[in-house]
């Protein structure tokens, strides 16, 4: 049987759609009929909340104990949780990142189609290293505004180096726009030159752009996923039309 291929959804800065892209872009691929699980991988724990689990007993930090009973079932997917105790894991292992991918072992890998890994902020500490050396891809969101793209570039130079700290290489599966707006002429204008410049670097976007819209706040309010609760909302479609462009493009890889 094949092994899960795992992505983490990475970017330095907050507030871009980081884990509503995870949670949604998970639910897209189960949509489709792929086994999924999803690892929160963030002490904050706001893609535990997005699904509305209590990952008590069955956390990530269990994970990393060596403590974890079973990884719950809701939405169509499995989901690993977080809890607050997941911080002290760089306290106690500082300079350890390969722990998770221990963990994910082949007999793990060979139940599901795809581990996505709602990654936590930073790229040099130990639980993004440990993300990170679990992955074979990762997926960066890019807000739609002035100046975005140059973040993003120095933080893909940030994830090239830490590819000859950990030994191996972590591709990058795309860069996705988010909070984008179609109607607004120095969006387009933005997202272009952010194109041309990723191009140049051989760093695919996808096609793809999530819109700018309330509902997605709304929905993480009421511990709803969007794709769920309001999947036939037009911004929500997006995420959708995300995994279903990721699902072709695994078709077409050589």
């Amino acid at each position: 049987m094949s092994l899960a291929k795992t992505i983490a959804v990475m970017v330095e800065k907050g507030g871009v759609g980081k884990t509503t892209t995870a949670v949604n872009f998970s639910t897209g691929l189960a949509n489709r009929g792929k086994r999924v699980l999803l690892i929160d991988l963030d002490p904050q724990g706001n893609a535990t909340n997005e699904c509305g689990i209590d990952p008590t007993g069955s956390s990530t930090y269990d994970l990393f104990k060596g403590t974890f009973s079973a990884a719950v079932t809701k939405w169509g997917f499995d989901l690993i949780g977080a809890t607050q105790d997941l911080a002290s894991i760089p306290l106690d292992h500082s300079g350890r990142y390969e722990m998770l991918a221990a963990q994910l072992t082949d007999s793990v890998r060979t139940h599901y189609d795809y581990i996505i890994i709602d990654m936590p902020p930073g790229t040099l500490e130990t639980l993004p290293l440990n993300g990170l050396y679990a992955a074979d891809e990762v997926i960066i969101p890019l807000q739609a505004e002035q100046h975005a793209s140059d973040g993003v570039a120095g933080f893909i130079d940030t994830l090239w180096s830490q590819n000859e700290v950990l030994g191996r290489e972590v591709k990058i599966a795309g860069v996705l726009v988010t909070m984008y707006t179609a109607s607004s002429p120095e969006c387009r204008q933005i997202v272009q030159e952010a194109t041309d410049a990723f191009d140049d670097l051989g760093i695919p976007i996808f096609v793809t752009k999530i819109p700018r819209s309330r509902i997605f706040p709304n929905a993480v309010r009421r511990g709803h996923i969007a794709l769920v609760k309001y999947k036939s909302h037009k911004a929500v479609k997006a995420y959708q039309d995300l995994a279903d462009e990721y699902l072709l493009r695994e078709v077409n890889r050589p």
